[in-house]
């Protein structure tokens, strides 16, 4: 009896450690590798799969990589030496990932900012319904914390930036 006991435990252990241990470092190495393949310049759905992967893992590393993702998406959005379909399915993807950040952690206005300020408004360069999403992200973000100057910027910028100065 004390030896099946024993097996059910180290079994029950074993499940234990890959969650605690094993996937959040194999997130962590695919970060890492998703990033590698960025500056050696390779093939955007490559590093969209790579992403992806990571995510796959789910651990408490989701947030870094969507950060992550979102930063590289928008950094190639406007690289016309990559097919127009690339991009914007790249940075759906990316926005996607973010917006479930968001609803993960719906007070954190650091995960609002950056969808508002990077996510939504490279995406309105697709599309301009992506434009009203940005100012509504942003405006909720200063409702969150007033005193977030970043927030203001950004808003400021998104108005600078689509020739709507008066309401900047």
């Amino acid at each position: 009896w004390s030896l099946s006991v024993l097996f059910v435990f180290a079994v029950v252990l074993s499940f234990v450690i890959y969650g605690a241990e094993i996937r959040p470092i194999a997130q962590s190495k695919k970060i890492i590798s998703s990033l590698q393949m960025i500056s050696n310049g390779s093939a955007p759905l490559q590093v969209l799969a790579s992403f992806q992967k990571a995510l796959s893992y789910d651990t408490f590393g989701n947030s870094e990589t969507r950060e992550q993702f979102l930063q590289y998406a928008h950094g190639i959005a406007q690289n016309t030496q990559i097919p127009q379909a690339d991009r914007e399915s790249i940075l759906k993807t990316a926005v996607k990932e973010m917006e479930d950040q968001v609803a993960k952690n719906p007070e954190d206005i650091r995960y609002r900012l950056f969808l508002g300020a990077v996510g939504y408004s490279s995406l309105a360069f697709f599309d301009p319904i992506y434009v009203q999403k940005a100012e509504e992200e942003l405006l909720k973000t200063i409702s969150l914390s007033p005193k977030k100057q970043a927030a203001y910027f950004s808003l400021l910028q998104l108005y600078l930036n689509t020739g709507r100065a008066d309401k900047a």
